[in-house]
């Protein structure tokens, strides 16, 4: 069974990939739309990049069904969007301030929520 050092592993594989054209147009895009399409609610590539990286690795190391579950998304979602990935994990009560290895991890800015990754490691201090 699959678990979350597999989607760390997955998501460590990848470092140094940049999206070609820097327009949200990735490798991950094309395969969430392909591969297992019907997970977001419609064509995302395109939409912000770190949510559909996010949901292509959780869907690699586990399954399409089981990251939806994982990640209290429906199929047909709106997730390829910061804001409304994180509106899905809190209405699932998945969020919370204590990391752990392999959870999402949200970022904002001085705009609010911009970023989103996985926990591959952290400290006291990070």
């Amino acid at each position: 069974m699959a678990k979350a050092s597999d989607v760390i592993n997955y998501a460590i594989s990848q470092e140094g990939y940049e999206e070609p054209y820097h327009d949200n147009r990735t490798k991950y895009g094309e395969m969430m739309d392909t591969v297992y399409s019907g997970f977001f609610n419609g064509n995302k590539n395109g939409h912000d990049w770190c949510c559909v990286f996010l949901c292509a690795a959780f869907c690699v190391a586990y399954s399409k069904a089981v990251a939806l579950k994982l990640l209290n998304l429906p199929a047909g979602n709106l997730a390829a969007v910061v804001k409304y990935f994180y509106d899905y994990m809190k209405r699932g009560g998945l969020t919370g301030s204590t990391p752990k290895k392999g959870a999402v991890i949200f970022f904002q800015n001085s705009k609010g929520l911009s970023h989103v990754g996985i926990v591959i490691d952290f400290d006291e201090e990070y």
